[in-house]
């Protein structure tokens, strides 16, 4: 169905970019059946619908996966890179979009992504982003991460008791406890937001799951 409907949208056009030779057409057709398999038919022909409206040539695979993610509601890949940057704490409770910017975030890393220059942030994140929507075109279900149980109120400890019991509610190694919740002594500021962040993704890639303090 879609090369027939690209056939009469682009007559000539068709030919010249698919060519004529049966052999390559099932072959070409293969290939865009499989990547075509985890996309709806209404996807599929809004997709189609914009070639026509807006594209002189016919697409080539990739350009029509693009045109269906956008179709089926997924974010391109820079308005992703775009969303993971306004997450500047608490990446659990974020009100995330889809569930696989979250994923490409967290393959970059939140406190790369608040912290250095796009230029060394946003090819990693594209990179990460083509190959979790692979995954996910191939029909990998991705889930938001539960939040993590918050810490009780502790404001009325001194920041040293406050380290003390977080590292021993959780089981935290005492060198990687004191190496980042050191936060807790500093007063309060952007200084210590970024620190926090800069924790609380430690403790995670770590694999300790809860909410640290502000």
């Amino acid at each position: 169905m879609v090369f027939a409907r690209l056939r009469a949208i682009y007559g000539n056009k068709f030919e010249q970019a698919f060519g004529n030779s049966e052999e390559a057409m099932i072959r070409t057709k293969r290939e865009w059946a499989l990547a075509l398999a985890p996309f709806s038919a209404p996807a599929v022909e809004n997709a189609l619908e914009h070639c026509k409206r807006n594209m002189a040539w016919p697409p080539s695979i990739a350009e029509f996966l693009k045109l269906l993610e956008v179709a089926s509601g997924l974010p391109s890949a820079r308005s992703a890179y775009e969303e993971a940057c306004r997450c500047r704490t608490a990446p659990v409770d974020f009100n995330w979009s889809h569930p696989v910017i979250y994923h490409a975030a967290t393959a970059v890393g939140f406190w790369r992504l608040q912290t250095e220059a796009e230029q060394r942030t946003w090819p990693d994140f594209e990179n990460a982003w083509q190959r979790l929507m692979s995954r996910y075109r191939s029909g990998e279900h991705f889930d938001l991460p539960k939040p993590a149980p918050a810490l009780p109120d502790n404001r009325s400890l001194t920041a040293y008791e406050q380290i003390e019991q977080i590292i021993e509610q959780f089981g935290i190694p005492e060198g990687l406890g004191y190496q980042y919740l050191g936060y807790l002594l500093q007063s309060t500021g952007n200084y210590r937001s970024l620190l926090r962040d800069k924790a609380q993704q430690a403790f995670k890639q770590a694999g300790f799951e809860f909410q640290l303090p502000a």
